[in-house]
């Protein structure tokens, strides 16, 4: 768009007006200031003939279509905007989504940060766990309820320090360093994918510290008598399933839902299970062999078996969730409570704070008193972290050379419950 503007040595307006020229050579093109002498004496006769000298230009010089007249539009009222230093933030978005729109003949596609996560989930949905899934919703939702109604403006105005405020809130409620680090990571996963898809230029969670750790609880082993009086106050299900936890070492979930296919009571019986809590990528993915002990695979004999592979081994607890009410780890502390097993509370959630109660004793105990038990009898660590599997793909690749009967040899020194009198394991 051509201004006109008068000089000291004539009596003429005179315009100035720049038009995108595309080089010869390279093709490539840059904007070309160009100066006329209108020669009208009154401005607004100057206005009129600066616009047609500029279209006669640009019809010479090849660049008159419609496109470019409008891309130099948006560009040089920009430019004029950013001089008089009026050029605000909203201004210079609008900007840059018409030259887009013009450029491309379509929107861009812009999202507020509710319909991101919206979006996101979605996604997630069709490609991760439903456990996992629950995860993410969980912590987007609390960011989004923490935004309010900004979780309605565009994504790109969440800044570094809203999630800085956001986490330290979180901790501020109750919630552990440990939780509080899995909402982070999961809110920024959501906005690296923004990142990748184009639609946010930088992580605002990028590069934000994780809270320590320090406040989280560990889990203290069971003695021999408290796991026995667990099994005296179960029912058959949960009986078995306690001792599995204790012979085996394996998580709750992964012991809820196995099948009989999983379970091979044969020449010395062999549990088959792929963790649940395992790497992502498929290649560091693993299934564990551990062996049935003796004392197990007796209690195995006396439990009702199906010859349908694709059947429970507990139908009771099979695809329940861990946590929240009515789950696994609920029904667990109950039991516990009916047998006089002091759960060990080490943090309650106090009136007008979130979080959860939270005690050193629970199923996953039982996985510690196995390690215990094996470390008390002299097994190694290297077995010991075969038979209870790894968090860490490289750490896995070097046990693998270990075989079946040393496996089996490090399990049958394991001590029997029913040969704990002591209360000890």
């Amino acid at each position: 768009m051509a201004s006109v503007h008068r000089r000291k040595d004539s009596k003429y307006w005179y315009c100035t007006f720049r038009i995108p020229v595309p080089d010869k050579d390279s093709g490539e093109v840059s904007l070309k200031q160009f100066q006329r002498n209108t020669k009208q004496l009154e401005k607004k006769k100057a206005e009129r003939a600066a616009d047609e000298i500029e279209r006669a230009t640009r019809e010479e010089l090849g660049t008159g279509d419609e496109k470019s007249a409008k891309l130099l539009q948006i560009v040089t009222e920009a430019t004029q905007e950013a001089v008089r230093g009026t050029l605000s933030e909203p201004m210079a978005r609008k900007c840059l989504m018409e030259i887009y729109a013009i450029a491309n003949g379509s929107e861009i596609l812009t999202y507020s940060t509710r319909a991101w996560f919206d979006e996101w989930l979605a996604r997630k949905n069709r490609t991760v766990k439903p456990a996992t899934y629950a995860l993410y919703r969980l912590a987007v939702d609390t960011f989004a309820t923490w935004l309010g109604d900004r979780a309605d403006n565009r994504i790109e105005a969440v800044s570094s320090q809203d999630i800085r405020r956001w986490r330290d809130q979180l901790h501020d409620e109750g919630r552990t360093g440990k939780t509080v680090g899995q909402y982070q990571k999961s809110v920024s996963s959501a906005f690296r994918a923004a990142v990748s898809e184009g639609v946010l230029l930088r992580n605002p969670a990028e590069g934000l510290d994780f809270l320590p750790k320090e406040d989280s609880v560990k889990r203290i082993p069971f003695s021999a008598d408290e796991i026995k009086a667990l099994i005296a106050h179960s029912d058959p299900q949960w009986a078995l399933a306690i001792q599995i936890g204790y012979y085996t070492g394996l998580r709750l979930r992964d012991i809820a839902n196995l099948k009989w296919a999983d379970v091979d009571l044969l020449n010395g019986g062999v549990i088959l299970v792929e963790p649940m809590k395992q790497p992502r990528k498929k290649e560091h993915k693993k299934q564990l062999e551990v062996p049935v002990h003796p004392a197990l695979l007796n209690v195995f004999t006396e439990y009702p078996s199906s010859d349908d592979g694709k059947s429970f081994v507990f139908p009771n607890l099979a695809k329940r969730p861990t946590g929240g009410r009515g789950g696994l780890s609920s029904s667990f502390t109950d039991l516990m409570s009916a047998a006089g097993v002091d759960p060990m509370v080490k943090r309650t959630r106090k009136k007008g704070q979130a979080g959860r109660k939270v005690s050193a004793k629970g199923f996953h105990s039982l996985r510690h008193s196995f390690v215990s038990a094996l470390a008390n009898t002299g097994v190694d660590a290297e077995l010991r972290h075969e038979l209870t599997g790894h968090d860490d793909a490289d750490s896995h690749k070097i046990y693998t050379h270990l075989d079946r009967e040393r496996l089996k040899g490090a399990m049958s020194s394991l001590p029997s419950l029913a040969d704990s009198d002591d209360g000890k394991v």
